[in-house]
């Protein structure tokens, strides 16, 4: 019993490969997903989310396992189609909190509902003055409906 919940939360390579194929999920050239693939894709997932861990080694065996979780993660943003790999993060992330909030029974909250200065830019994400300008350029430039204040005028 324990070790087919464990079979659930925790999938091998050959696992994911196997659901990948069922699924008909494919490379973006629209391949097969090879373990040479999927190993790729799971450095991105361990650079890009360290802190995630979703990677793991099952006790007394040197294989490893993605949880769940991570492979969700491979199929709507590392191996989707549709938009930006970036994007695709943040609708991913949007969309796992969520779920989170539901399940634990809360309420959301809206980060950056008021109005923040750059300073204030500056120091929540640390990062240097110029950089966040940066970014604020490039925001801009991403959605015209985006505002940015200066000098009291847009």
């Amino acid at each position: 019993m324990i070790s087919s919940l464990y079979d659930k939360v925790f999938l091998s390579y050959d696992k994911i490969l196997e659901l990948f194929r069922i699924n008909n999920i494919t490379t973006k050239h629209g391949k097969e997903i090879t373990h040479a693939d999927l190993l790729k894709a799971i450095t991105v997932i361990e650079r890009k989310h360290p802190k995630c861990r979703w990677k793991s080694e099952k006790i007394r065996s040197k294989r490893h396992y993605i949880l769940i979780e991570g492979y969700y993660w491979l199929v709507y943003v590392y191996f989707q189609k549709g938009k930006k790999q970036i994007d695709a993060d943040i609708d991913f992330f949007i969309e796992r909190i969520k779920q989170y909030e539901k399940l634990l029974k809360i309420e959301s909250k809206n980060l950056f509902c008021n109005d923040i200065y750059q300073n204030e830019l500056e120091e929540y994400f640390n990062r240097k003055r110029r950089s966040v300008e940066i970014a604020i350029k490039k925001m801009l430039e991403y959605n015209s409906k985006y505002r940015y204040l200066k000098d009291s005028k847009f």
